[in-house]
């Protein structure tokens, strides 16, 4: 009974590392990433096009008008919460490793 039971979990864990790696392949493959890059490089062309009109009109720039805005914010519940527990896993293992040594030590004689 446990070997099925840790057979199908390890059937489960292979099939999503297998389809990870598969839809990553396939997608380098068929030129994705460079795809991405690609328009980020034509936008940045575009912007530097952009600023060398307006110093030429003799605008006033701010370079900050030509940068692409990336500053975004994934911060939700399920993020925020999972920090939480992390944060408290941190602070249980580390007070059970620090008592760990101290009790060690004094096993020692130190």
């Amino acid at each position: 009974m446990k070997y099925k039971v840790s057979k199908k979990i390890f059937r489960f864990t292979f099939l999503v590392f297998l389809t990870a790696f598969l839809v990553l392949y396939f997608s380098e493959g068929m030129g994705y990433f460079e795809y991405k890059n690609y328009k980020k490089s034509v936008l940045t062309e575009e912007k530097i096009k952009e600023f060398e009109q307006d110093v030429a009109k003799g605008k006033e720039v701010d370079i900050k008008d030509y940068l692409p805005q990336t500053e975004n914010n994934y911060q939700n519940t399920i993020s925020a919460t999972g920090l939480k527990l992390s944060a408290l896993a941190e602070n249980c293992i580390k007070s059970a490793v620090d008592s760990s040594f101290k009790a060690l030590a004094k096993l020692a004689g130190s």
